[in-house]
């Protein structure tokens, strides 16, 4: 059940709070054409636990899983028309800041039920979630939501206890808040030697950032690194700002304009991959927080 990532592969750290790049510039332009009802049919790439090379494929319908809190990703996978190109490649699901409290569409223990049963229907095992141990202090099914997620036959992993930006933080108190976290962790099982940084934030100095990978190699843990970063923290924060505002969300085009923006994003870092290392590697994508 080890998450499968390759030290090999890309390793993407930020040391900015956010990166600018086409992908992030698309969500606003796209969204708001969500209550006008202009967007167009969402082209998707349709995968199973391996995924194609890029063919793409009208979307006929699948179940309107971004009324879960932006999961139309899976949806995807569960196309009615597939078109499979020859070339195969590899991609791990994660999800971050886990267990997530509740939203404005779904409370966390209905989001974790939906997000497991769609990850089953799309035969995806072992997906990874990266624990935010706070949660399990402020959210009361914090841990069955854990180990219902483990119980499915994904797997857990480190993701600080406090969610500290690295640039604000001393080393020691961050790997304090590491250790603190793996304590936590102690009680569930199929927890993986993995360490994601918050914010992709691995320091603004060379001191730092070497700092911390010295203590995450002495505790056993390697970064779980990101190489598709979708940005998806954005459209489900400015969907979360449109339902308090009180405006009427189209629920069809949202999931047509997620999984196009997906889609373009996943195309974007690929080709980037490929220009720096010659070949596709095995992608690690960041999904939407759980």
């Amino acid at each position: 059940m080890a998450l499968s990532i390759a030290s090999e592969d890309i390793c993407q750290g930020s040391t900015a709070p956010r990166r600018a790049d086409p992908a992030h510039h698309l969500y606003r332009a796209k969204l708001v054409r969500i209550a006008t009802g202009l967007q167009e049919d969402a082209k998707v790439i349709v995968t199973k636990t391996s995924w194609k090379r890029w063919t793409k494929a009208r979307w006929t319908g699948a179940p309107r899983l971004l009324r879960v809190g932006c999961l139309a990703v899976l949806t995807m996978l569960c196309c009615e028309r597939v078109v499979l190109a020859e070339e195969t490649r590899r991609i791990a699901f994660s999800f971050a800041d886990a267990p997530m409290g509740d939203g404005p569409l779904l409370n966390g223990l209905e989001r974790t039920e939906t997000l497991i049963a769609a990850l089953e229907t799309a035969d995806i095992h072992g997906a990874a979630f990266f624990v935010l141990t706070q949660s399990l202090v402020h959210d009361p099914d914090g841990a069955a939501r854990l180990r219902a997620y483990t119980g499915a036959g994904h797997v857990l992993a480190n993701h600080t206890h406090t969610h500290p930006w690295l640039r604000e933080t001393a080393p020691t108190a961050y790997l304090a808040d590491i250790d603190l976290a793996a304590e936590m962790l102690r009680p569930f099982d199929y927890v993986q030697p993995y360490f994601r940084y918050p914010y992709l934030d691995e320091g603004n100095t060379r001191e730092k950032r070497l700092n911390v990978v010295d203590g995450l190699t002495a505790r056993g843990l390697s970064n779980g690194y990101v190489t598709i970063d979708t940005y998806d923290w954005y459209m489900q924060a400015l969907v979360a700002e449109a339902i308090e505002a009180g405006h009427q969300i189209d629920m069809d085009k949202l999931e047509q304009v997620y999984v196009e923006v997906l889609v373009e994003t996943i195309d974007f870092y690929d080709a980037l991959a490929v220009q720096t290392l010659g070949r596709h590697p095995a992608h690690v994508l960041l999904l939407p927080r759980q």
